[in-house]
């Protein structure tokens, strides 16, 4: 379960232990680090969106926007994928890209402290370095400019619904223009188009 933003992969970290069973969530989410709505983070689902399954792997996409203009039809690119593990006693997940169309991210690990929050929405918190995730759980330690941020569930998209519209094509995107897609701006203009998007996904409108 990853996004790349603001130049870094979103990725679930995990601790030095691996989860002996299911993963502790799976499914759609998106990223949304500006913690924006509930509501307006399911527009954020439009643009992009990251599948974590159960066995802690996780596949970032975003949309095809240029196609999607061209001809109103919804196609997702893959543009990173990776593994995840999850320390359960401690709720700290590391993750590392396996691929990452940018590059300067692929190969990376990623450690945050996840706390899920209701049945919709995972808190976390992104640390340096394990002794870091570490001292947040055993005391809450964690400097003034590291603000908790949020994954919420895309509550319209399931594998049966997203199936037609997850591509094996790959982003070619440069970065700055990726995180258009990964972290963009809502605006009125913006909005619209999220809408659209997922009106065609709900009427079942196909690439």
């Amino acid at each position: 379960m990853r996004v790349s933003v603001a130049g870094a992969a979103i990725l679930l970290s995990a601790a030095s232990a691996a989860y002996p069973a299911d993963y502790p969530y799976s499914g759609f989410y998106v990223a949304n680090f500006d913690r924006v709505s509930f509501d307006r983070a399911q527009l954020l689902c439009a643009y992009s969106f990251f599948t974590q399954e159960k066995d802690g792997s996780f596949v970032d996409y975003h949309l095809d926007l240029a196609g999607f203009m061209a001809h109103q039809s919804v196609k997702y690119l893959e543009y990173s994928r990776g593994q995840c593990v999850v320390d359960p006693d401690r709720n700290i997940e590391t993750c590392t890209t396996a691929f990452d169309s940018d590059p300067s991210q692929q190969g990376k690990t990623f450690i945050d402290v996840f706390r899920p929050v209701g049945p919709l929405v995972i808190e976390v918190r992104f640390f340096d370095d394990m002794a870091q995730a570490r001292a947040f759980v055993r005391d809450g330690t964690v400097a003034d400019d590291n603000p908790a941020k949020e994954f919420d569930r895309c509550t319209r998209f399931d594998s049966a619904a997203m199936a037609d519209y997850l591509s094996a094509e790959r982003s070619t995107l440069p970065p700055d223009e990726r995180m258009k897609l990964t972290s963009p701006q809502l605006d009125a203009a913006t909005m619209a188009i999220m809408t659209r998007v997922l009106e065609a996904i709900r009427t079942g409108k196909k690439e």
